[in-house]
C-alpha cells in the first residue's frame, strides 16, 4: 500500500533525525507512507558487519536499529487530548454548552498545573480547547470524566493495544488504569494521575502507528 512518491517525500523531511511519520489512509487503514529515521543498509547484515560499523549503529544516540513508527513507544503529549475530549463527549460531559477558563493555570490538591500558554486561553469549548491545546480544559475535563471513561475510550481508538500491522516488532504501548497502577505500583489511582494523563504524560505512552490510527478512526467516523 506505500505510495512511493508520498515515501520519498516523507523520507527526504525527516533527513538524518531521530524520527518517524507514518501515512494512513483514514477510509481503509492503508499505510501510505512508513519511515523512521535515521534508517540503515540491511545488507551489511549479510555480507558481514566490521566492528566500527556496528558500534555506529548500537551507540548512535539517534537510533537507527530502532522502528520509531511502531517499535518506539512515547509520551503522546497533546495528541491524546482527542482521546480525552471522545470520552468527555460520550459521558455526556462536553456537551455545546460546556465551557472551562483558563488564566493558564490549574490548582488541585495543593498544588499548580500550569497550561502552556502562560497567559491562559480564556473561555473555552471542547472545539476551541482541542483547537488551542488548551491543557487547563484538559486539566479539567478529565477531572470529571476519570480515568476509567479515558482508558475506555483510548481503548477504542486503538491505543494500548498493537495494531496487527503485519510487520515483526510492534510495541503496544500503554494505557494505564486504576487495576494497572495497583499491579504495577501496589498504590491507588489519585487524581493527580489522570491530570497527567489528561494531556498525554504521566504513565501513558504510544507508538506513532498508534496515534494515527487513533486520527483516522476519529476522522472516518468509527470511533
Amino acid at each position: 500500500t506505500i505510495d512511493h512518491e508520498v515515501q520519498s517525500f516523507a523520507d527526504a523531511r525527516l533527513g538524518e533525525e531521530s524520527a518517524a511519520c507514518v501515512v494512513m489512509d483514514v477510509n481503509n487503514g492503508d499505510v501510505i507512507a512508513f519511515s523512521s529515521t535515521p534508517g540503515f543498509d540491511p545488507n551489511l547484515f549479510n555480507i558481514g558487519l566490521s566492528g566500527e560499523q556496528w558500534r555506529s549503529l548500537t551507540q548512535n544516540d539517534h537510533k537507527p536499529l530502532l522502528n520509531k513508527v511502531m517499535g518506539g513507544t512515547y509520551p503522546p503529549g497533546s495528541t491524546f487530548k482527542p482521546v480525552v475530549a471522545l470520552a468527555a463527549i460520550e459521558a455526556g460531559i462536553a456537551t455545546p454548552d460546556f465551557h472551562v477558563g483558563c488564566n493558564g493555570r490549574y490548582v488541585f490538591g495543593g498544588h499548580e498545573f500550569h497550561c502552556w500558554q502562560k497567559k491562559g486561553h480564556g473561555s473555552q469549548d471542547v472545539v476551541s480547547a482541542l483547537k488551542n491545546s488548551c491543557d487547563v480544559f484538559f486539566y479539567e475535563t478529565a477531572r470529571r470524566v476519570g480515568i476509567d471513561r479515558i482508558e475506555e475510550a483510548a481503548r477504542k481508538l486503538g491505543m494500548g493495544a498493537i495494531t496487527g500491522i503485519e510487520l515483526p516488532g510492534e510495541r503496544g504501548g500503554l494505557i494505564p488504569s486504576r487495576e494497572w497502577k495497583k499491579k504495577t505500583y501496589r498504590s491507588a489511582w489519585q487524581q493527580g494521575d489522570t491530570l497527567s494523563v489528561a494531556i498525554g504524560q504521566g504513565y501513558v505512552t504510544a507508538t506513532p502507528l498508534q496515534l494515527v490510527q487513533q486520527v483516522a478512526r476519529i476522522a472516518s467516523g468509527r470511533a
